[in-house]
């Protein structure tokens, strides 16, 4: 057999990398398989302590000098030697002297998330060994958290399992006599830190002794336990085997954990047996991609004679604790090649259905591999070649790619391991690429979708189904580790709905989802979106990037459309939030909204530009109204501002079931408001424009029809009169739906009913008096003679009104316009009355007061000339005389 051999003559602690790359794949008689040899820096004889695997497929080695340990391996340090995919090994030391107390003593190590590496030990005191801590070390070697202690006992038996969503951390527990304790952490922080969430235990009865126990996580997110025990009370047995005793000796629970919640079931018995075995051990408990529910593989050993025989047990289960089938799982092979149940070393699933065995035969030093249908059947052989240099010590496991691989150390060559990884056959049904055969069918699938005709995604599975509460979500592809999303929803939302029998799973998408042309997007299902009809047991989804959907090219023409100005609302916490600031906080918070939405749309930050306007909402609680702008762009490849508007309205209507809820200022925008562009008041106004047209247009006919009637009559008290009743309308109006609008220019609160009808009521203008002494059409109800004291009166009356009214009321609205974001026809309408009214009244006052003057000196020279005349005729009547 060709090797390749690595060797070492310098080793730098902390840590080396060295790029070894695989450059060659032995081909053999069942399967392809690629080998890296290892040859350590050291004399002394190295040992494989414990591995593990990465989700990406690394492989993490622990090893561990022998009895005369040397500068390389020894209690001072933690020797790791992590293998990428690519076959670069990176050695790396954790220096113990760090740790304070450390006892090299039952020393495990664990793979949790990249970069991370969790570590127990023992704690060694000048009074006691017992307590069990940990360590969380980086890929350098270098510790990142803790030290921490986990329990007050040196116990060796324990595990940890990383959640089925990475995000939720992982399971860490410990097994006793009498019970198993477990601790849930959460995933390692960008720092490595982690928090313990919570913890509990699991108690087995009084009669009974822990055995072993199996953590795994399940299709729910949550965790399970799985253990072994064995009955304390004495099982007596024949000596020839020919009696068995009713009695059980050996019991097999599992008991679910749900740290969320803080809840863990009873255990729950899934099988016994009164069989006189030496060991029942687990040698795999979990869920399985190919089916629901959940299957324990047994491993029972049994004494006869000189010879072991070992037996394995499949139990398959639910969630509920009721049993689906228990089985014998015979490893025979094909007959062509003997097989030793004693040989039997582990069983492992394989991901894509099935099981393969490893056969461990110490007489010849091989291993031989068995592939076997999930039902048991026997599929094929996989081995290595014939007398390996091996121990029995072999580490190995099976990655999420299906790829079987082993690592051991050699006995010829001391300071020598090897690592060995093969494809494992798929043994499902075509998958879809999706990884989980429970699904049949996704629509839409492979060709390019048109976003204007796409409403719906339907997965079809292969079980009928019933609702769940995980989620569905939708994202836009950016660059895999920054993916935007777009709708999440559960199955229970009503967007979702069964039809073709329950088997299939119809979901609404919204329209604003796939809003751009020519763009890649994938669809991930969460597991425990749907359960099986009956039994209610969760099915797994599908992962990131693998259901992929990608948008056509743009069909229609993208108008361009000009900029213009939107508002949002905040709800009642945001605008509390709000209002506390100050106002350099108030324009931080706006701004910070801007670049949010804008991520969210998705569009540049410069399409969105917060205009810092914001006004109270006085028909929501004076919840807060905020305006800006959406700016028009000239590339036809971007959203223009219509679809801007359409985009963000439907996202903030739909805000938990879009990105919109992840971000904190965002989550404060008002769903029942959305985004609403601000009307253009020329289109809103034009037609009422018509109507106020006509209107004074009847005002001039009716001016025309009173002139012709009565010329001398003051006709134009027409227009004055009907002025005045349309301030008074626009007044009434404004007071009713925009007067809260600004509420610092709203000062009533107590008496505001009160002050509402006074502001009304000093809104009436008392030149409409003067319409009584028109002589309007020749009407004798508007002949009514006005004393010259009461003309006075009526003049000095409505110039103070000016004053008090007229120009107070026109500050008021520009002030308003100034201070709000959206303008309405009604504050528009009276803006522009209370302009015509104050110029009105301001002319009439000055002409007024100009032929007033005239009158006067026009009366005073009458006067003059009156009495001139007087004397001139009593000098003529003197001359007469005279």
């Amino acid at each position: 057999m060709l090797k390749f051999h690595w060797k070492i003559w310098q080793f730098s602690p902390p840590a080396i990398v060295l790029f070894i790359i695989l450059a060659v794949k032995f081909l053999r008689t069942q399967c392809n398989a690629s080998e890296i040899t290892y040859s350590e820096p050291t004399s002394d004889f190295i040992m494989l302590s414990d591995s593990a695997s990465y989700a990406d497929g690394t492989i993490l080695l622990h090893l561990r000098g022998g009895e005369n340990m040397t500068e390389t391996f020894n209690d001072k340090i933690i020797s790791i030697r992590l293998v990428f995919p690519n076959g670069t090994i990176t050695a790396l030391d954790v220096n113990t002297t760090l740790i304070p107390n450390y006892n090299d003593t039952f020393t495990t190590t664990y793979a949790l998330s990249e970069n991370n590496i969790f570590i127990t030990y023992i704690t060694d005191t000048e009074t006691r060994i017992g307590n069990k801590s940990a360590i969380i070390s980086d890929w350098s070697g270098n510790i990142v958290y803790g030290p921490i202690i986990l329990t007050e006992s040196n116990v060796y038996k324990e595990g940890l399992v990383l959640n089925t969503n990475p995000t939720k951390g992982f399971l860490w527990a410990q097994g006793f006599e009498k019970n198993v304790k477990w601790f849930q952490f959460t995933s390692p922080d960008e720092k490595g830190h982690i928090n313990q969430i919570n913890n509990d235990s699991i108690s087995l009865g009084a009669n009974m002794n822990l055995n072993v126990f199996h953590l795994f996580p399940t299709v729910d997110e949550n965790y399970g336990v799985a253990l072994t025990a064995r009955n304390t009370r004495k099982v007596t047995y024949s000596e020839d085997n020919s009696t068995i005793p009713l009695q059980p000796e050996w019991y097999t629970f599992v008991s679910l954990v749900y740290p969320e919640v803080e809840h863990t079931s009873q255990p729950l018995l899934i099988y016994q047996t009164s069989t006189n075995l030496k060991s029942l051990e687990i040698c795999d408990c979990g869920s399985h991609y190919d089916s629901s529910g959940y299957t324990c593989i047994l491993l029972g050993q049994e004494n006869k004679g000189n010879t072991t025989l070992s037996a394995f047990m499949k139990v398959s289960f639910y969630s509920s604790g009721s049993i689906n089938t228990i089985e014998q799982f015979n490893i025979e092979g094909d007959g062509n090649k003997t097989i030793n149940q004693s040989w039997i070393y582990k069983i492992r699933p394989m991901y894509y259905g099935g099981y393969v065995t490893i056969n461990l035969n110490l007489t010849n030093k091989s291993i031989l591999g068995l592939i076997y249908n999930r039902n048991g059947t026997f599929r094929q052989y996989w081995s290595l070649p014939d007398n390996m240099p091996l121990d029995e010590f072999v580490s190995q496991g099976v990655l999420p790619n299906n790829t079987l691989w082993l690592a051991y150390h050699h006995l010829i060559s001391s300071e020598t391991w090897t690592l060995i990884s093969t494809p494992l056959p798929r043994l499902m049904v075509d998958d879809l690429g999706f990884e989980n055969p429970n699904i049949v069918n996704v629509e839409p699938s492979g060709k390019k979708i048109d976003i204007m005709a796409t409403d719906r995604i339907n997965i079809t599975y292969q079980y009928p189904l019933a609702l769940s509460t995980a989620n569905i979500s939708i994202y836009q592809y950016r660059d895999g580790a920054n993916d935007l999303l777009r709708q999440t929803f559960s199955s229970r939302s009503d967007l979702c709905t069964l039809i073709n029998n329950t088997f299939t799973i119809s979901c609404q998408v919204f329209p604003t989802t796939f809003n751009r042309w020519n763009t890649s997007y994938y669809v991930l299902v969460d597991n425990n979106f749907v359960k099986t009809s009956g039994v209610n047991e969760p099915l797994y989804g599908i992962k990131r990037h693998r259901w992929n959907i990608t948008t056509k090219a743009e069909t229609s023409d993208n108008t361009y459309a000009d900029s213009t100005m939107a508002l949002v609302r905040l709800t009642p916490e945001g605008t509390r939030q709000f209002n506390a600031l100050p106002s350099p906080g108030k324009t931080e918070f706006v701004k910070q909204l801007q670049y949010q939405l804008a991520e969210t749309i998705p569009i540049e930050s410069s399409r969105l530009k917060a205009t810092n306007r914001h006004q109270a909402d006085g028909k929501s609680n004076n919840q807060r109204l905020l305006q800006f702008q959406v700016r028009s762009t000239k590339d036809l490849d971007e959203l223009n501002v219509k679809d801007i508007i359409f985009a963000a309205n439907g996202l903030i209507m739909n805000k938990k079931m879009t990105a919109l809820a992840n971000y904190n200022l965002t989550n404060l925008l008002d769903e029942q408001f959305g985004f609403q562009q601000i009307p253009n008041l020329w289109y809103e106004i034009r037609y009422k424009l018509a109507i106020a047209s006509g209107f004074l247009f009847l005002l001039f006919i009716s001016y025309l029809i009173a002139r012709r009637k009565n010329k001398e009559a003051n006709n134009i008290v027409i227009f004055r009169f009907a002025l005045a009743i349309v301030d008074l309308v626009f007044d009434t109006l404004f007071i009713i739906e925009n007067s809260r609008d600004v509420p610092w220019l709203y000062t009533p609160r107590k008496w505001n009913k009160v002050a509402s009808a006074f502001t009304i009521l000093a809104s009436s203008n008392v030149e409409v008096l003067k319409i009584l002494s028109s002589q309007l059409f020749g009407f004798d109800m508007f002949s009514a003679p006005f004393t010259a004291k009461t003309e006075v009166w009526i003049f000095w009356g409505s110039t103070v009104n000016i004053l008090i009214e007229d120009v107070p009321q026109l500050l008021i609205q520009i002030l308003y316009l100034r201070s709000t974001v959206s303008y309405s026809i009604i504050p528009l309408s009276t803006l522009i009355v209370t302009s015509v009214v104050l110029l009105n009244n301001i002319i009439s006052k000055t002409f007024d007061f100009v032929i007033k003057n005239q009158k006067m000196m026009v009366m005073a020279n009458g006067i003059l000339i009156d009495g001139e005349d007087e004397d001139e005729d009593e000098d003529e009547d003197d001359s007469n005389e005279f």
